[in-house]
C-alpha cells in the first residue's frame, strides 16, 4: 500500500461506529506523517523517521495489520 493509500485508508477506517475521537485519528495520521517513504540516493524507498533501508518500516506494517483486521 502507498503512503496516499493509508492516509486515505486511515480516513475511511475512523469512523464515528469506532467511537474514537478527533484526537485519536489525528495522533494515527501524525505517526503514519512521520513515517512516510522518501528516496535514498534516488534509487531506494526507506522510512523517513526510522531511518532504515526499507519501507513499509515496523510502524508501518503494524498499522496497516490492525487497519486491515478491522
Amino acid at each position: 500500500m502507498t503512503h496516499e493509500e493509508l492516509m486515505a485508508e486511515i480516513k475511511d477506517s475512523f469512523t464515528d461506529a469506532w467511537g474514537i475521537g478527533p484526537n485519536a485519528y489525528n495522533a494515527l495520521r501524525a505517526v503514519v506523517e512521520l513515517h512516510k517513504p522518501v528516496y535514498w540516493q534516488g534509487i531506494e524507498m526507506v522510512c523517513d523517521w526510522c531511518d532504515i533501508t526499507s519501507y513499509p518500516c515496523p510502524t508501518i506494517k503494524a498499522i496497516e495489520k490492525e487497519l486491515a483486521n478491522g
